[in-house]
C-alpha cells in the first residue's frame, strides 16, 4: 500500500479474529481504523504484504484498491482449504468461489494466482485422474476423457491423457471388467443378459466393436454375434 504524507491515518491494528485450531490453514483477521474509526477488517496477510501499521498515513485514492487485493487474497486462502481436502481443476475452484460469494474479477485474479503458483493444475490433475481410472480397470478411454472434459479440462488434454502414450488394451480391458461385474449378469449367454452387460459396459465408456469381441473372448463357444439391425 502506497503511503502518503496526506490522508486517513491508521490509528490501531487489532485482531478481530484469532486461528482457529481446528483449521489446516488458519488465518488472522485484522480490524483497522482510520482517524479513530472503525474501517475495515483485513486478512492477515494483507496487513503484512502492504505493511500496514499503526501511525501510518494511507493515500486516500488507494483506499478502495487496498480492500480490492485483501478480497483476491481471502479468495485465494479459500481456494486453498477446499484444494487441501480434495485435489480441483480450475474451473471446480471457480465454481466453489462464485457460490461463497466472490466476485468473478476477484475469483479470476484468485484462479490466475494459483495457476502462476502451480497450486492449480489441470493438467497433472487430469493425469492423476486418468492413471486412477485406468489402474481401477473399469472405465474406457472414451468415459474417462467425458469425465475429465466435465471437470473443465481442455478437450485435448482430457482425450491426451485418457488414452495414456501406449495403447490402450480396450478389449482386454473390457473383458476383465466384465469378468469381475459376471456374477451380476449370469447366466451370462442367456439374451436378456447379454443385452444388460452390452448397456453396462457402454455406459462405461465402451465402443460397441470392443464390447462384442470382450464377450467372445470371456463366452468363447457359447458366444453369439448380435443380429444386423434391420434398415
Amino acid at each position: 500500500m502506497k503511503l502518503a504524507e496526506e490522508g486517513p491515518v491508521i490509528t490501531s491494528i487489532r485482531i478481530a479474529e484469532a486461528p482457529s485450531r481446528r483449521s489446516r490453514r488458519p488465518r488472522v483477521r485484522c480490524a483497522i481504523e482510520l482517524d479513530g474509526r472503525p474501517w475495515a477488517v483485513l486478512d492477515g496477510e494483507t496487513v503484512l504484504r502492504e505493511g500496514l501499521k499503526a501511525g501510518a498515513r494511507l493515500d486516500p485514492d488507494g483506499l478502495a484498491a487496498l480492500l480490492r487485493r485483501d478480497e483476491v487474497i481471502r479468495a485465494r486462502a479459500a481456494a486453498l482449504r477446499r484444494l487441501a481436502l480434495q485435489p480441483r481443476s480450475a474451473m471446480e475452484a471457480r465454481r466453489c468461489l462464485l457460490a461463497s460469494g466472490f466476485g468473478e474479477a476477484v475469483v479470476d485474479e484468485a484462479i490466475a494466482a494459483l495457476e502462476s503458483e502451480g497450486a492449480l493444475d489441470d493438467a497433472a490433475l487430469a493425469r492423476r485422474w486418468a492413471a486412477r481410472r485406468r489402474r481401477q480397470g473399469d472405465f474406457a478411454p472414451a468415459r474417462i476423457e467425458a469425465e475429465l472434459i466435465a471437470r473443465g479440462i481442455e478437450p485435448t488434454v482430457a482425450q491426451r491423457v485418457a488414452t495414456g502414450s501406449a495403447e490402450p488394451d480396450l478389449i482386454g480391458d473390457c473383458a476383465r471388467l466384465l469378468l469381475r461385474r459376471r456374477s451380476r449378469f449370469e447366466p451370462l449367454a442367456e439374451a436378456p443378459n447379454l443385452d444388460r452387460v452390452r448397456a453396462f459396459l457402454a455406459r462405461r465408456g465402451f465402443e460397441p466393436e470392443v464390447i462384442e469381441a470382450a464377450l467372445a473372448r470371456v463366452l468363447g463357444e457359447a458366444y453369439v454375434e448380435p443380429d444386423a439391425p434391420s434398415d
